[in-house]
């Protein structure tokens, strides 16, 4: 389960990062940090975003937040303190 810390890579249309962002109640890593890259038909975002322990995400699993089928944000990958969480979180 997701905890308090821990950073998530999110991939997404930047509207659909802010709405995951907001209701996540995730602190964005550095404005400097958020890298946009032009697609064809839309603009991809891809931020680094905190849980903070306010967070709902916190004690979840990736499975139970259902950040794509909620937002359309992908989440690309999980690290804590600092180290890439490589097993399944859900």
């Amino acid at each position: 389960p997701l905890a308090e810390g821990d950073t998530l890579i999110l991939k997404g249309d930047p509207e659909a990062l802010e709405r995951a962002i907001a209701a996540g109640e995730l602190a964005l890593q550095g404005q400097d940090r958020a890298m946009v890259a032009e697609n064809a038909a839309e603009d991809i975002g891809v931020i680094e975003a905190v849980v903070t322990g306010d967070s709902v995400l916190v004690g979840r699993t990736a499975g139970q937040i259902g950040l794509h089928d909620s937002y359309g944000v992908n989440l690309l990958a999980v690290s804590r303190a600092g180290e890439r969480i490589s097993q399944r979180i859900g």
